[in-house]
């Protein structure tokens, strides 16, 4: 499956999108202006009224159409930057979530580690004020008074 990852690649899709669309124009033209040699050489053979068959604009459809395309074509272009820029501010999201998640899961991680030490040894009032005051969360505690 990992072979054909980069078949999915935002960057080769726009790149085989805008070779398409430009063969797709090359190609149109090509063939239109093909179909308007075979039909100039109908109109020839058969001495048929050539303004029955040909307008007048016809590259002005041909400048039209092409026109288009490029309107489709910087479509696809701004589409594109817009589709990186949003990945761009998701992964940089994901990147502050994970520091900050990182951030706070540390002092509770060596917090539980002090309180588990508690839960699991028997020490002494001493030994357990200096393991508080090692503590990074917990050092408002201050040594006990003595009554009397």
């Amino acid at each position: 499956m990992n072979r054909f990852r980069w078949f999915y690649h935002p960057i080769f899709i726009f790149v085989f999108s805008i070779v398409a669309l430009a063969a797709s124009l090359f190609l149109y033209i090509y063939w239109y202006m093909e179909v308007s040699a075979g039909l100039q050489a109908v109109v020839a053979k058969y001495q048929l009224d050539p303004e029955q068959f040909f307008e007048a604009q016809t590259w002005v459809v041909i400048l039209v159409l092409s026109i288009l395309v490029g309107i489709i074509l910087v479509g696809v272009f701004l589409i594109f930057i817009y589709n990186q820029r949003t990945w761009q501010l998701y992964r940089t999201q994901r990147n502050f979530i994970n520091n900050f998640t990182h951030e706070l899961k540390t002092p509770v991680t060596s917090l539980r580690l002090y309180l588990d030490t508690f839960a699991k040894y028997e020490l002494s009032r001493e030994d357990q004020i200096k393991y508080i005051r090692m503590s990074p969360g917990l050092t408002f505690v201050s040594t006990p008074r003595k009554r009397g």
